[in-house]
């Protein structure tokens, strides 16, 4: 009797004691939440500290390397390219002085030849002097001789 009699009387405890049970499993739960969250931030900072920091500076090795390689291949084109434009005057110049002998020939040799009948000289184009006014090539760096002053267009 005595504990039915505790149990009408402390009914307003009961209600008390169970509301204050579910605020301390709240809190209990909150703090839980936020330990976790806590720790999560905690692993992740370290874990970015020892791996990140070793994947970055390797990226960044790859990436220095990577542009190396690109500087390497874009001087070796524009050498390649250089050398070529050389081979070009340099050939462009055997056939202009042939064509200039065969026209001297033809002149000194067929004097009855019509004048319409001859062939004109091709226009003179610099190769070199092309490449190096487009924006971003430049020529060989070696004595090349200019053609520019000889009259032809370019």
């Amino acid at each position: 009797m005595l504990f039915l009699a505790r149990g009408r009387a402390g009914a307003g405890n009961t209600t008390q004691i169970s509301e204050g049970l579910m605020e301390i499993d709240t809190l209990l739960m909150l703090l839980g939440v936020l330990g976790s969250l806590g720790a999560g931030l905690a692993l992740g900072y370290l874990w970015r500290a020892g791996v990140g920091d070793s994947q970055h500076e390797e990226l960044q090795a790859e990436l220095a390397e990577t542009r190396r390689q690109l500087e390497s291949y874009q001087q070796r084109v524009t050498e390649h390219f250089g050398t070529t434009a050389e081979l070009f005057n340099t050939v462009t110049a055997g056939y202009r002085a042939m064509y200039e002998h065969l026209a001297k020939g033809a002149d000194d040799l067929c004097e009855d030849f019509p004048a319409e009948r001859q062939l004109e000289a091709p226009p003179q184009r610099n190769l070199i002097l092309e490449a190096e006014s487009r924006p971003g090539l430049t020529g060989p760096k070696s004595g090349v001789e200019d053609d520019s002053d000889r009259g032809g267009p370019r």
